[in-house]
């Protein structure tokens, strides 16, 4: 998968470059596992995030200084229905919900 690291580009370009990127390539560079739950968080104004659920450690933001390929991948993540969160009690009602695992102490849910 290419990288476009730390290059400013108008959202016209990301979008083009993006489509370029396979399902295959997009989903590898997501991280997904059986400890590793990818979901969407959502803000207000409608932009999203790919955020993921770790069975050790809960709630991990995926920092990307690619804006092509995080586009890339919240595009996929909408495209095939991942699920979406907008809040802390979202997040925890989804790992519930979806019985993701929790294997260590930080991911127990809170007032439990």
């Amino acid at each position: 998968m290419k990288s476009y690291a730390f290059q400013d580009l108008p959202l016209k370009r990301i979008k083009k470059l993006a489509a370029e990127f396979s399902d295959a390539d997009v989903r590898e560079s997501i991280g997904e596992d059986e400890d590793n739950r990818a979901f969407l968080f959502e803000m207000p104004d409608g932009s999203a995030s790919l955020m993921l659920w770790n069975a050790f450690h809960g709630l991990m933001n995926r920092l990307d200084d690619d804006s092509v390929r995080a586009y890339a991948q919240v595009q996929f993540l909408r495209r095939h229905g991942y699920p979406v969160a907008r809040s802390m009690d979202e997040i925890h009602a989804l790992v519930d919900r979806c019985s993701w695992p929790r294997k260590g102490p930080y991911t127990q849910r809170p007032n439990a």
